[in-house]
């Protein structure tokens, strides 16, 4: 793994004023060691509007007909932000487009197939960030792409419309908010080949790769062992994507205290890491702080394991 590597925590919960604990989580945050949270996961609806994790009817809306936090649910997200980005090791917020059972990015692909569309998406994205200020200061550094819905192969007969979507919406984000971008990829056997080509025809449109960083899913649809497949992948199409140095592009994850994915433990964690310090990797990643926080069952070495403990197992 490179120096200072970059240590990220998908934060799975939203960040509701009522939220319970909400101000000792975001304490734990910044006293971990993470350096970079991503806001997970922000969710596009057919008409441009923005939610949070569940939104209406179950929940309050994030954006909806260009306001920011209709309801008033939200009204102290910035200030938690804020504390969030100055009291500890966090330096960069990111928000986390689209989840597994959604139609976010094939809402995006319509909205972006009309002027009316890529517009309504565009001012969705710039109230929330106007909004997402303190002091002056943008609190959001970039966004992350969980592409879950319409992710393909190149057997599809709309593979390339669904990988222009995806390109589209990076240079948009990029050109419009200067905003940074990563993508979250898992299962490169299966869908390799549709990161490649966004990350292609990112590269062909811009000039240079805008995109940071792979968030490499290795756990739930990934493995541990798809960490090496993806830096072969990228290394050996360098000239196209124009990824200069693969393995320190790929920033793996793997799921803590997950009944599903091993009731994993920061040893575990440590274990995995271990298999791949041979190779200067970004960094690594949490998957997710509900897992972390929520946890009251899944004891290590006879104690709940703590945030921090997970990121010193990686870093």
């Amino acid at each position: 793994m490179i120096p200072n590597p970059n240590l990220v925590l998908y934060w799975s919960a939203t960040m509701l004023d009522s939220a319970p604990n909400l101000a000792g989580q975001i304490a734990a945050t910044a006293a971990s060691g993470v350096t970079t949270v991503l806001l997970w996961s922000i969710h596009v609806n057919a008409n441009g509007d923005l939610n949070w994790n569940d939104g209406p009817p179950k929940g309050p809306a994030l954006v909806q007909n260009g306001q920011f936090d209709p309801s008033g649910a939200f009204q102290q997200l910035a200030a938690n932000l804020n504390t969030l980005l100055t009291t500890g090791s966090v330096r960069n917020v990111f928000l986390s487009i689209g989840a597994g059972g959604t139609s976010d990015f094939a809402n995006i692909q319509s909205l972006l197939s009309t002027p009316q569309g890529t517009q309504a998406l565009l001012n969705s994205f710039g109230v929330l960030l106007k909004a997402l200020t303190y002091g002056g200061r943008p609190l959001i550094t970039g966004f992350d792409f969980d592409d879950e819905d319409t992710i393909t192969g190149t057997w599809d007969p709309n593979f390339q419309a669904k990988v222009d979507a995806v390109v589209q919406l990076s240079t948009l984000l990029k050109g419009t908010f200067n905003a940074a971008i990563s993508y979250c990829p898992y299962n490169p056997s299966e869908y390799g080949d549709f990161w490649e080509a966004c990350l292609e025809g990112v590269y062909s449109q811009m000039g240079s790769q805008i995109v940071t960083q792979f968030n490499v899913q290795a756990y739930s649809g990934g493995r541990p062992g798809d960490v090496a497949t993806w830096a072969q992948l990228l290394g050996a199409n360098s000239s196209k994507n124009g990824v200069a140095n693969a393995w320190m592009f790929l920033v793996p994850g793997l799921s803590a205290n997950d009944p599903g994915n091993g009731d994993m433990c920061p040893s575990d964690f440590a274990g995995t890491f271990q298999q791949w310090a041979s190779e200067p990797l970004g960094g690594g990643f949490i998957w997710n702080s509900q897992l972390v926080f929520d946890n009251t069952t899944n004891q290590c070495n006879g104690s709940l394991p703590t945030l921090r403990q997970f990121v010193q197992a990686i870093g």
